[in-house]
């Protein structure tokens, strides 16, 4: 019997966060915006604790700089991939910072080899000179495998939350129900060690909680029975894992994985979907999919079809607070979108947002190859086309320091202080110039907290928009004398 098949469907579910007034999910309405055009993009990511840029894989090879909120486009690439098979399926495909990237700098990417046949994982470190670039010279190998087939690479990487690399394999020549192969596979990765030294294609430890650590199975697999694991993605505050199996000839199917939980079968080749397929597969114990569609059948309550499914993220902005939990998915066929919440049991929620996500004029979103968030978890959308789109809610958000923000997520961030806990940041109603605590008095706190932002600009750590006084987007002479103007009043 399927394990994971949702018990109950709800809608229009009202949900209420603290100082945010409730919010009916069903009537939440959004827009989005193109924010870059790049070719062939199918993925974006972001560095831990870095609010400022977003990276954008191009399956062609590169990664791209886009700085945020300007939505300003680097022209050097964060990285080239010299050696990458691009064409199809093949390419660059996947790009994941290491948890303590602060520290060492280290970001790494999934991609085909060209001319071998190989799919690897590999190392870069950043620029000791320049956080815009990496060291070229610093690349090395994490892990490469043979993969017998052109399509069907996955290729998606992420950090898991217990700082472990986890890498989505595709099934190549059928193996998705072989143990002792990596195609079809979730394989997670120790990537601070190696338990491998002799070998110059594997550079990693195994964890030694993996479910088949002690068994004569590959030890690197911590779910498999899948079979184009294209997109997938951590709820980055549940820890669950949410995967968009692309299927054959019929079906599409998001699975999902409760944090923590290894050791699954998510049933290809025995099953595509809910319908069963040849196979001896009676013996095993299969984890199925929680949603599906249809190639040629729109079945509830997605209620779409498509012939390949993109997965996929989970919201969790500040800017659009009722969204918070919700996953998108979407088909590169059809370019329909859906979203809906599912906590492993419940499924609700599930809404076409296809039309409400259209942009603007003659802009269009198509050929939908993944999505991607930022460090402040605000949802982007990659249009294989060559254009990348935010989500954002229908309505512009007050940013009443105009810092290219939303209030709330100043607040939650920690750029902008919130004493009275009215939602509003405190330097948009602080007394007067120079007030940075709102307290009605510009005094020596309030010189103290200006000293500890003197210098900085809004992208650098430590600037304060409270000490901005003048609105020029830095902390300079001229916010002092506006501080000093009104010193003791």
């Amino acid at each position: 019997m399927p394990t994971s098949t949702p018990l109950v469907v709800r809608t229009g579910l009202a949900v209420c966060w603290a100082g945010v007034s409730c919010v009916s999910l069903s009537a939440q309405t959004l827009r989005t915006e193109r924010v870059a055009q790049v070719p062939t993009p199918v993925y974006l990511t972001h560095a831990p604790g870095d609010a400022s840029r977003v990276f954008i894989v191009s399956q062609q090879g590169t990664a791209r700089v886009l700085r945020i909120p300007q939505n300003t486009l680097l022209p050097t690439p964060f990285l080239t991939i010299t050696n990458v098979g691009y064409g199809g399926e093949r390419g660059f495909l996947g790009m994941a910072f290491h948890p303590r990237y602060a520290e060492n700098g280290y970001v790494f990417v999934a991609f085909n080899e060209n001319g071998t046949g190989m799919e690897a994982i590999g190392r870069f470190a950043v620029s000791a000179s320049d956080p815009d670039v990496v060291d070229p010279a610093s690349y090395q190998v994490v892990l490469r495998f043979p993969h017998a087939a052109s399509n069907h690479n996955a290729g998606w990487i992420a950090f898991g939350p217990d700082g472990y690399l986890y890498m989505s394999s595709g099934d190549g020549a059928g193996s998705a129900q072989s143990l002792t192969g990596l195609g079809g596979k979730i394989l997670r990765l120790d990537v601070d060690g190696d338990d491998f030294p002799a070998d110059p294609d594997q550079n990693y430890r195994i964890p030694p909680d993996n479910p088949l650590v002690g068994t004569a199975n590959r030890p690197e697999l911590w779910a498999w029975g899948l079979r184009n694991p294209w997109r997938c993605c951590f709820d980055s505050l549940t820890g669950d894992l949410y995967i968009g199996d692309v299927g054959s000839g019929t079906w599409e199917e998001v699975d999902f994985q409760p944090a923590g939980r290894g050791g699954l079968n998510y049933g290809w080749t025995c099953y595509e979907g809910f319908q069963r397929l040849s196979g001896n597969c009676d013996s095993l114990q299969l984890w199925f999919p929680f949603i599906v569609y249809g190639h040629s059948t729109a079945v509830p309550p997605a209620n779409i079809t498509g012939c390949a499914i993109s997965g996929g993220e989970v919201y969790r902005g500040c800017a659009i607070p009722g969204l918070r939990g919700t996953y998108f998915f979407a088909d590169y066929c059809s370019a329909r979108i859906v979203s809906l919440r599912y906590d492993g049991a419940v499924l609700s929620d599930v809404q076409e947002r296809t039309a409400e996500l259209d942009p603007p004029g003659s802009l269009t979103i198509n050929s939908i190859s993944g999505f991607g968030r930022d460090a402040l978890g605000e949802v982007y959308i990659c249009d294989l086309g060559g254009e990348v789109f935010k989500i954002l809610p229908a309505e512009t958000p007050p940013d009443c320091n105009v810092n290219g923000q939303t209030d709330s997520c100043d607040i939650a961030t920690g750029i902008s202080r919130d004493v009275n806990l009215n939602g509003v940041p405190d330097e948009c109603e602080a007394g007067r110039p120079g007030d940075l605590d709102g307290d009605d008095d510009v005094d020596l706190s309030d010189l103290s907290s200006f000293l500890s932002a003197f210098g900085t600009c809004i992208h650098d750590p430590g600037f304060n928009p409270a000490a901005d006084i003048v609105a020029d987007m830095c902390v300079n002479l001229q916010d002092l004398a506006a501080l000093l103007a009104n010193f003791g009043s």
